[in-house]
């Protein structure tokens, strides 16, 4: 099934974050289908806005 969102913060403290299990209740509360992507640039060898840069591609951010 196709999320009716997609989220997907990127940073290198988000793994600590409660904010995933908020959406996923603020979405599942509406009904929502959610994906929520952490993007953590330091595991992917990547910087930030190379990261980020598909999200912008797709105007996504």
């Amino acid at each position: 099934m196709k999320p009716d969102l997609l989220l997907g913060p990127i940073g290198g403290n988000i793994a600590r974050s409660r904010s995933p299990r908020l959406h996923a209740l603020a979405a599942a509360q509406c009904g929502l289908a959610l994906r929520y992507d952490r993007l953590v640039p330091h595991r992917t060898g990547m910087e930030f806005d190379a990261v980020s840069e598909p999200a912008r591609a797709a105007h996504l951010a």
